[in-house]
């Protein structure tokens, strides 16, 4: 079952909601076939938004404990039938998105407060973890678009809606924890307003103002996976707060010079690590757990683990598996 948002989601919803959506794109699209000229761009339009809509539900699926287990298992099989398989980085590839959708959703849920005693209060809890999961959508569809500067700056704006959402949401659940049902309803618009920009400044509201490449936000994600406080540039963590003062602003770089350089040296090394991997498992698929080192078989008492887990199927070894897929299609 799913959580409240931006909480976990359970596959069995996903599922549902992607066929539903997908539903709905295929008839506005059998409609686009036959609808007249002056209807047709209100129906690009919906299939567009549609299709956005099935992006997202299917980052939310693949984002799984059970689809990552699952899929995790089927490469492990491909890989043992035929480690040339075209399938093999397709599947590598969603599992990459769905790990990088988990991040951010958990960093969202990281940052939610405490569920308020008021049901007041918790309708406005509820607008903000809504608001704070659509975040987690953009931020992974904008890393997905850098190829499409209008994709991008799509994503870049509903993210920005959505922060303004989340901010107003968490004014109105503070002011009624303390003052109560009225204790929103009972401020001046200029009061109102403080509270709202106050929330606003929050870093963690912030849209980013420039794209990033897609390498470096899965580098980024295997370093937290791998309990590693990756080292930022200032531009990076730039982006302007949903209300109050509209120009960027760029945050303290986490990292020194040196810092940056030593990161970029252990990535290097962990890329290395990973083609050498992949040789292996083309040559030998038997020798992988002697090449990766494993030094631990996970179990489950219910569905037995692949014996190629998440501790061997890192990022970086997915991305590769699947840039040398494409490279043969």
């Amino acid at each position: 079952m799913c959580r409240r948002k931006p909480g976990p989601r359970c596959p069995s919803c996903q599922r549902k909601a992607l066929a539903s959506i997908q539903g709905r794109l295929e008839r506005v699209a059998a409609e686009l076939n036959e609808a007249p000229a002056s209807e047709q761009a209100a129906l690009q339009a919906e299939a567009r938004d549609l299709a956005r809509q099935v992006a997202c539900r299917r980052a939310d699926l693949y984002a799984t404990a059970a689809f990552q287990r699952e899929t995790l298992a089927e490469i492990e099989h491909l890989i043992e039938q035929n480690p040339k398989d075209q399938t093999i980085g397709r599947l590598a590839a969603q599992v990459v998105e769905g790990r990088i959708m988990d991040r951010y959703r958990r960093e969202q849920h990281d940052l939610m407060p405490p569920l308020p005693v008021s049901a007041d209060a918790q309708t406005y809890h509820r607008q903000l973890g809504d608001a704070r999961f659509d975040m987690a959508h953009a931020r992974l569809r904008m890393d997905m678009s850098q190829g499409s500067q209008s994709e991008w700056q799509e994503w870049q704006q509903r993210h920005h809606q959505a922060a303004q959402r989340a901010a107003l949401a968490q004014a109105r659940m503070e002011a009624v924890n303390e003052g109560g049902a009225s204790g929103w309803t009972s401020l001046t618009r200029e009061e109102q307003r403080a509270r709202r920009d106050a929330v606003a400044a929050d870093p963690s509201l912030a849209t980013p103002v420039v794209p990033r490449r897609w390498a470096d936000v899965v580098d980024e994600t295997q370093d937290l996976i791998d309990g590693i406080e990756p080292v930022r540039e200032s531009v990076d963590d730039a982006g302007y707060q949903p209300y109050g003062d509209p120009k960027p602003r760029r945050f303290a770089g986490r990292g020194s010079r040196d810092a940056l350089a030593k990161q970029s040296r252990r990535r290097s090394r962990r890329r290395t690590g990973a083609r050498g991997a992949w040789r292996s498992l083309q040559a030998d698929k038997r020798r992988l757990e002697t090449t990766m080192n494993k030094t631990e078989q996970r179990l489950d008492e219910l569905t037995p683990s692949p014996k190629y887990d998440a501790a061997v199927f890192d990022l970086t070894l997915l991305t590769l598996i699947t840039e040398n897929m494409g490279r043969r299609s």
